[in-house]
């Protein structure tokens, strides 16, 4: 009996749908080759009939109980006895020519790993296209991926296997040890794709958070040890949220376009408090995840601007211009509590603690102020060198402070709050670069330290 010169192995979980598609293409493949070969499927605790699905397509299979990539492949290196290991996922389909490509860089002896670029046999959502920054990563920086990775026996044994650790990033992790074990000449990352599938995109698996996970793990951060943070691999499937993407495209859309059409001066005063109403609106409906806290919000802030703009004795004297004024109650325009909704919901979740928020809010007010005279939004009788009052910003400051106390059972997905923070940033800042270039610029970078902000919390919470 010959010992096979390479063995496919293919970790699977709940993959009896796929997996005979996946060992067929691989059975055409290396029998038009002449290679002597094995495939090896290790059923990784699945409830179905993946092992029974392997078994008649050929395969050989092996059980892991305990859930995880890495345990995945590492049992079905354990049993393998080619010379070349070809791991390859049970969703991805390999070509004649990847395989040629790949045979030809083992010959030369210093090669110790090869691995390829992928493509999704479709791009079912926005996220789905980041496939492409990886491969581009992949290139620059020979980042194995996991649909394929090939490594001698002899380099796998001595490095231990995928790390017993990590629940996902393992293809990440494990090339990043070749490259310093072994330099980074004797791995080959190749321009020839495999195709893999969308389904963990296009089943509602959260792949905004797949992709900050993936970010954080490049950069370092501790990610990939803890599972049940892993939802994108070991989650069950949300509800899509693909509508929100709707709401942010029209939104942003919107503030793109703001100023080029109040520019031309055609613009009524009810078309210009509607659109900013439904602006305000779309940046909010992401944000709701509890309609009763929303209500509190909006009812509590609207009030306190009656009382104010009537008085005087809470903001400081101010007044709104009519223009805004076409949809209002007691003269605030309605879009004001959205704002502050948003504002308040946003900076709550994307910030550190509550000292931070208000630390947040209070500079974005700031900003806020300084673009709302300068586009006469309002106007105040007693500005300060900030625009509005000091005792504008203290009301703020406090009225915040309140209400990130007494309304804590919302946290929107962090994602929706980065957006819609941004958005508002955004919608500031285009229009104060036509006021003064300082105040533009000082918001744009504002805007991009609230950026690294949410990713900063995104990575603190799914470190382990």
């Amino acid at each position: 009996m010959h010992t096979p010169n390479i063995s496919i192995l293919i970790p699977a979980h709940n993959s009896e749908k796929i997996i005979s598609t996946t060992i067929g293409e691989i059975n055409s493949v290396f029998k038009k080759l002449n290679i002597i070969y094995e495939i090896i499927v290790c059923d990784n605790a699945s409830t179905d009939n993946t092992s029974g699905v392997a078994t008649k397509a050929g395969a050989k299979v092996v059980y892991e109980k305990k859930r995880g990539i890495s345990f995945s492949r590492n049992k079905a290196a354990s049993i393998a006895s080619g010379e070349i290991f070809f791991f390859i996922d049970e969703d991805t389909i390999i070509s004649k020519k990847l395989i040629l490509q790949t045979l030809k860089a083992f010959e030369d002896p210093k090669i110790k790993l090869v691995s390829t670029i992928s493509k999704l046999n479709s791009y079912p959502n926005f996220a789905s296209f980041g496939i492409w920054l990886y491969n581009l990563a992949s290139l620059i920086f020979a980042y194995g991926a996991g649909h394929y990775i090939c490594v001698k026996k002899n380099a796998f044994k001595k490095m231990n296997g995928f790390n017993r650790h990590l629940y996902s990033f393992e293809d990440i992790d494990f090339t990043n040890k070749v490259k310093k074990m072994f330099g980074r000449k004797a791995m080959v990352i190749l321009k020839t794709p495999v195709l893999t599938s969308s389904r963990k995109f296009a089943s509602g698996h959260s792949s905004s958070l797949f992709m900050l996970q993936l970010l954080g793990f490049i950069l370092n951060k501790k990610i990939g040890k803890n599972r049940s943070k892993l939802k994108f691999w070991y989650g069950e499937p949300e509800p899509t949220a693909n509508f929100n993407w709707v709401f942010y495209l029209i939104s942003f859309i919107m503030i793109l376009s703001y100023e080029p059409l109040l520019q031309t001066g055609l613009l009524t005063d009810n078309f210009l408090s509607l659109s900013t109403l439904i602006l305000m609106l779309l940046l909010s409906i992401p944000l709701i995840t509890n309609i009763t806290v929303f209500i509190q919000i909006f009812l509590f802030t609207l009030i306190l601007e009656i009382i104010g703009l009537s008085t005087g004795m809470i903001f400081g004297v101010y007044a709104y211009l009519p223009t805004y004024q076409a949809i209002s109650v007691f003269g605030v325009p309605l879009f004001i509590p959205f704002a502050w909704f948003i504002i308040i919901s946003s900076i709550r979740r994307i910030s550190f603690n509550l000292i931070h928020s208000l630390f947040l809010i209070f500079i974005l007010d700031v900003f806020l102020e300084k673009f709302a005279v300068s586009k006469g939004l309002w106007f105040w009788e007693n500005p300060s060198l900030l625009a509005a009052p000091i005792q504008n910003y203290l009301a703020w400051i406090i009225i915040s402070f309140l209400c990130l106390l007494l309304f804590k059972n919302s946290k929107p997905k962090l994602l929706n709050a980065t957006l819609s923070i941004l958005a508002i940033m955004i919608f500031i800042t285009t229009q104060l670069f036509s006021y003064s270039i300082i105040w533009g610029i000082s918001g744009f970078i504002f805007a991009i330290l609230l950026s690294v902000q949410a990713l900063s919390k995104g990575f603190r919470e799914q470190e382990n």
